[in-house]
């Protein structure tokens, strides 16, 4: 989705506009196309106030000519997370590996795999309970990617 503005500024001040109030929100810009387009990454990974705005993103925002004015375009980049892609092979491995090692433990009885197969099965039961955390997680993330778009988008004059 993306996020349209309409400033009263011409395009070259609406472009160092929007890169001072860039660097203040503690974006790192990636790319940079004077007067046209800005490519910024803004949140953290490890930021522990895991919330649509301050998850890591990309956001590029394109600048035209637009009447008396410049029309600003932002749009967010949310990469898909790979804590939820993770867990999810991390649960199919153990589930396998539990499988595995209780066949085996009754293939093989001078070899105590039960204790195996049970730590397998449990490890594999605690990362299928994570999954849609980070299902619900990703969604709520993603319908509001576009929230620090907006607020910044609504401070440019």
């Amino acid at each position: 989705m993306t996020v349209e503005h309409v400033s009263t500024l011409k395009i070259e001040d609406a472009f160092k506009e929007l890169e001072n109030r860039l660097l203040n929100e503690k974006c790192k810009i990636v790319s940079k196309n004077f007067p046209n387009n800005i490519g910024v990454e803004h949140g953290s990974l490890v930021n522990w106030s895991y919330s649509p705005k301050m998850i890591l993103k990309k956001v590029s925002f394109y600048l035209s000519q637009y009447q008396e004015g410049t029309k600003v375009v932002g749009v967010t980049d949310f990469p898909t997370t790979k804590e939820g892609i993770t867990a999810t092979a991390v649960w199919f491995t153990l589930l396998i590996l539990g499988i595995i090692s209780l066949s085996l433990a009754g293939m093989l009885r001078s070899w105590d795999l039960t204790s195996l197969a049970t730590v397998c099965n449990v490890l594999a039961i605690i990362s299928f309970l994570i999954i849609p955390f980070s299902i619900l997680f990703e969604l709520f993330c993603y319908v509001k990617r576009d929230e620090f778009v907006e607020e910044l988008l609504k401070t440019l004059p």
